[in-house]
């Protein structure tokens, strides 16, 4: 079992069409190929720049000499914040299109996962944002540029 910022906590790994617990007795079978997340570093902020409240929020990371970015629009209002984060993904396709999200932003830390697959985390590199984790909740959109 893994914990992520803001209480989140992973329970299960899909692995090619067979779901296992993790932390359990059940053991991957050798025969089947973990596959390792892609990942890229990048920033998050809270926008427009400045603004507090506000409900929208852009991220921006450079992925093999193109820039990948979310804008997402929480369901609540939320302090401004920044700061550096991660993205993991599986795919390009991944990173495209609209999608919904939920997540925790508080106490430095700042955790979204898109359509139950993609995960966007800062671990302690967030400034401003609320001083105790607030979950949350929207919808957002992919861009890329080359």
């Amino acid at each position: 079992m893994s914990h992520y910022p803001g209480g989140n906590t992973v329970t299960s790994a899909n692995q090619t069409a067979q779901t296992i617990p993790l932390g359990s007795e059940n053991k991957i079978p050798p025969d089947i190929p973990i596959t390792n997340p892609l990942t890229g570093t990048g920033s998050i902020k809270t926008s427009p720049t400045g603004a507090s409240p506000t409900r929208s929020f852009s991220t921006k990371f450079e992925l093999d000499g193109r820039t990948v970015s979310f804008m997402g629009t929480s369901t609540i209002s939320l302090p401004a914040f920044e700061g550096q984060a991660t993205l993991s993904y599986s795919t390009d396709r991944d990173l495209t299109g609209q999608c919904s999200f939920s997540g925790t932003v508080g106490a430095g830390n700042f955790s979204i996962v898109v359509n139950n697959r993609v995960t966007i985390v800062a671990s302690g590199t967030i400034t401003g944002g609320p001083r105790e984790p607030l979950d949350f909740a929207g919808v957002g959109f992919w861009g890329l540029s080359r």
